[in-house]
């Protein structure tokens, strides 16, 4: 199995650095927002693309919230066939994420 850069612990430590007024509730509209995305994915490359920030927005609830929602949707998508795509995407968005300047909008959702 791959060994992968970014898991929970990463993308915990880099949300509290850029996000550090961050909430639980923030973060549940956060997968929200992301899941509606997965379901308007047009093509596989954007659904693994949309996955691959549920997978990172899901990381925090988990490791920085010690939400049981983060676990259960970390595990939905251990079970996709397409799980190590899905963790390569991941990878991939995060170097893009570290990067991006980010702000929080008027329903308290961060965007970049």
């Amino acid at each position: 199995m791959k060994k992968h850069k970014e898991n929970v612990v990463t993308i915990t430590e880099w949300s509290k650095d850029v996000f550090p007024d961050l909430t639980y509730e923030m973060q549940i509209k956060k997968l929200e927002e992301e899941l509606r995305e997965v379901s308007r994915a047009e093509n596989t490359d954007r659904w693994l693309e949309e996955l691959a920030d549920v997978y990172i927005v899901s990381a925090i609830l988990w490791g920085r919230f010690e939400r049981k929602i983060g676990r259960m949707s970390l595990s939905w998508l251990e079970d996709f066939p397409e799980y190590q795509k899905i963790r390569e995407s991941a990878d991939s968005k995060m170097i893009i994420n570290r990067k991006r300047d980010w702000h929080i909008n008027q329903n308290g959702v961060y965007h970049h």
